[in-house]
């Protein structure tokens, strides 16, 4: 496991009170968001959601109806990170595309 899944499962353990076997499941979704520069406010949307997911495994008086629409969402909820992770590629294939049509960078003058 890396330094930053390392760091974010501390996190998701201290500060949102996530048991550690209920995120070590999701690592595999959370190592391909770990390459993606995900800013303060993303990541601490990402954790609350992690955590109010985790707070609906402790509720003991959730029926089966809860439990399933519960899983539905968290499916939507993957789905909508993939979608996201094939947007934040195809951009950064997009920006090199430009990078690369602009030619070699030029000098310039700084303006004070």
């Amino acid at each position: 496991m890396s330094q930053i899944m390392t760091t974010w499962m501390m996190e998701l353990e201290h500060r949102y009170g996530v048991d550690p076997r209920f995120s070590h499941r999701l690592v595999p979704l959370l190592e391909c968001l770990a390459d993606q520069p995900l800013q303060d406010a993303q990541r601490g949307a990402l954790f609350a959601a992690i955590a109010a997911a985790y707070q609906t495994t402790l509720a003991e008086t959730a029926t089966p109806a809860e439990s399933d629409e519960v899983r539905l969402l968290v499916g939507q909820f993957i789905g909508e990170l993939r979608k996201m992770e094939e947007s934040v590629k195809v951009l950064g294939t997009m920006l090199q595309r430009v990078r690369d049509q602009m030619g070699p960078r030029r000098e310039t003058r700084i303006l004070h």
